[in-house]
């Protein structure tokens, strides 16, 4: 009898040394969390120029802008740009309550898309010369935008993984895995020092409205498990 109290008492202090075993060695896992950080520059594909044309009148008569129109058309007409490049953005038309009566009003905005840059210069230049003053830069962009920012995440990831790597070398990790990678920033296309900068007669010099490149940014935040 005696004997087998000691075998089950044996028995007991086995499992009770091997559950402690298995809870020391279920060590909770370690991480190296880190953040990727990538840019790069593009020279832009292309530009939109806004070109207002604004007209108040009296009642019933006629109204310079169609004029005007007709003037920026034969203008791209004469410099080989296709008309498919101008676009109307907003049309504006109605009354304007003076104090010596009322007058007849309207407003046309449209966008013209330069995606020839080499000639981006002198067509700014030649519609200021041909009167078409109140002009604005309105976008700076590239194309194949998804592929462009796809190559600046492989870059983020690619940072992020070489310091995971540096920081584990250091510390004597031997070895680390990935676990999770999430984005996080902005990812839009921005021109650098971007302005939306108004064109005047008084522009002269081509240095002044030449076109910045654009920046591409990603961040990413990663976590590796030390193993």
């Amino acid at each position: 009898m005696k004997a087998i109290k000691l075998s089950i008492l044996a028995l007991l202090l086995a499992g009770s040394v091997q559950a402690q075993q298995i809870i020391v060695d279920k060590k909770p896992p370690k991480y190296i969390r880190v953040s990727g950080h990538a840019e790069k520059f593009y020279e832009p594909d292309y530009v939109d120029v806004q070109i207002n044309l604004e007209e108040k009148e009296k009642v019933n008569t006629d109204n310079s802008v169609a004029e005007k129109e007709r003037a920026l058309l034969d203008f791209m007409k004469a410099n080989n740009i296709p008309a498919e490049k101008l676009r109307v953005q907003r049309l504006n038309t109605g009354e304007a309550y003076a104090l010596f009566g009322s007058k007849y009003y309207i407003r046309k905005n449209y966008t013209l898309r330069i995606d020839d840059l080499s000639r981006y210069e002198n067509i700014i230049l030649g519609l200021v010369g041909k009167g078409f003053k109140n002009l604005y830069v309105s976008d700076i962009s590239i194309n194949n935008k998804d592929k462009r920012n796809d190559e600046v995440m492989a870059d983020a990831v690619k940072n992020g993984s070489s310091k995971a790597n540096v920081i584990a070398t250091a510390a004597g990790i031997k070895s680390v895995k990935l676990v999770s990678v999430d984005e996080t920033g902005n990812s839009n296309p921005m021109p650098i020092m971007y302005k939306r900068m108004a064109m005047s007669a008084e522009m002269s010099d081509a240095n002044n409205i030449a076109l910045d490149k654009i920046s591409l940014q990603k961040d990413v935040e990663m976590v590796f498990e030390i193993e």
